[in-house]
């Protein structure tokens, strides 16, 4: 036989677990969300990089690109200087080669860094063929 207070203090026990287990299943969500959105990011650098003319190490235009294209910037740090990528060799035959470019930045939790998890790192990667000027290298 339960007394009439008995529901509210067990309601009060169970809501900080509740709590708890939503709250950090938010933060893996958006943490999966963000980790996502940089694969796609670096992708879409790589694909700038593997047509771009003139493509040196590090370029600056590429690094740019990265940036725009990653979600959630509140929650993620990147800078420019986060952001590499390879230099093809030189002529006469680019077309052999391929590019890598590499993003790591710092994600910090909403919620999971009450109890302790403040902030991951996160980094992704992303190569293509080397095809500067052409959709295709002869």
């Amino acid at each position: 036989r339960k007394s009439p207070g008995q529901a509210i203090v067990e309601f009060t026990l169970l809501l900080p677990i509740i709590v708890l287990i939503v709250g950090g299943l938010t933060d893996l969500g958006v943490a999966l969300y963000v980790s996502i959105g940089l694969q796609n990011a670096v992708r879409e650098g790589a694909r700038i990089a593997a047509t771009k003319t003139g493509l040196g190490e590090n370029d600056s235009e590429v690094a740019r690109e990265v940036i725009r294209r990653i979600p959630a910037r509140g929650l993620f740090t990147i800078t420019t200087n986060d952001i590499t990528n390879t230099e093809p060799p030189p002529k006469p035959r680019p077309c052999d080669s391929n590019v890598t470019v590499t993003a790591t930045g710092t994600y910090r939790y909403m919620f999971l860094r009450y109890i302790g998890f403040a902030t991951s790192e996160m980094s992704r990667s992303a190569t293509m063929r080397y095809e500067p000027g052409t959709p295709l290298c002869q």
